[in-house]
């Protein structure tokens, strides 16, 4: 675009018709879509944020801005650049390989974020009450998919018992999250529950089952700690049968050695 770089100091001319603290003047390119099948390429050049000359991509020519609200010198200066831009055919052309190649960088931009698929991570639990008279809920969150469309179930003793219409909510590092909750009065302990996820990221669906008594991860913690217990206790009679044993090594003092010193 080195033409239309030179083409740009025309503009800066107009600003001897006018006084002011700056002028500013700018080339935008920029390539918008609402799907991964139409995209629209903009060309613009623009004094004090009034677009001046413009490319219509369907019409394949530059445009430049009407009398109004262009004044008349800057109507002037843009009439000249675009009869120039559109003498220049290789100009054109390259106008049409951008938009050619914003077409593609949608379809490519397209399929790296609105149709990925990101599995999400999901969680049962039952917080602590925390106000006396509080309705207890068992907790299923789910959370880091994409994209925002997603059934959450719950199951008692492997019967459906809710399906979860809430819509997800926005993270904001383009991944969702929705938190599912089950009124747990009237419990039985004997009561199995389980959150069942389903969402087009998953081959099947997520599970993960609670019941009353320990937690998975309460288990896992009792579970290490007894390894630990159990590998210092085998240490300290190890050590101890060490030490004993040293002492009947069959060291013999001599007599009257230890006395003289």
């Amino acid at each position: 675009m080195r033409e239309c770089g030179n083409l740009l100091w025309l503009l800066l001319c107009c600003s001897c018709w006018y006084t002011g603290s700056g002028f500013v003047v700018q080339e935008m390119i920029d390539c918008s879509f609402e799907n991964n099948e139409t995209a629209t390429f903009h060309y613009s050049l623009t004094f004090n944020r009034m677009t001046v000359v413009a490319y219509d991509a369907t019409r394949q020519k530059f445009t430049y801005c009407d009398p109004y609200p262009c004044i008349k010198q800057i109507y002037m200066v843009a009439a000249g650049i675009a009869k120039k831009l559109n003498n220049k055919p290789g100009i054109v052309t390259r106008m049409q390989q951008e938009k050619s190649k914003c077409q593609a960088q949608v379809k490519e931009f397209w399929e790296n974020t609105m149709e990925r698929r990101v599995q999400p991570s999901m969680k049962v639990f039952l917080p602590d009450i925390v106000h006396e008279g509080s309705i207890p809920h068992l907790v299923c969150h789910v959370w880091g998919f994409y994209p925002a469309d997603i059934v959450v179930l719950w199951l008692l003793n492997d019967t459906i018992l809710v399906k979860n219409y809430t819509n997800a909510v926005p993270v904001g590092d383009w991944t969702y999250q929705i938190v599912a909750l089950l009124d747990m009065r009237g419990s039985l302990p004997e009561n199995k529950y389980t959150c069942v996820v389903q969402h087009s990221s998953l081959q099947d669906p997520m599970t993960e089952d609670w019941s009353y008594g320990l937690t998975s991860n309460q288990i896992k913690k009792i579970s290490i700690a007894t390894v630990v217990f159990v590998l210092g206790l085998v240490t300290l009679i190890a050590g101890f049968v060490l030490w004993r044993n040293a002492k009947k090594s069959g060291y013999i003092p001599i007599p009257g050695y230890n006395e003289g010193n």
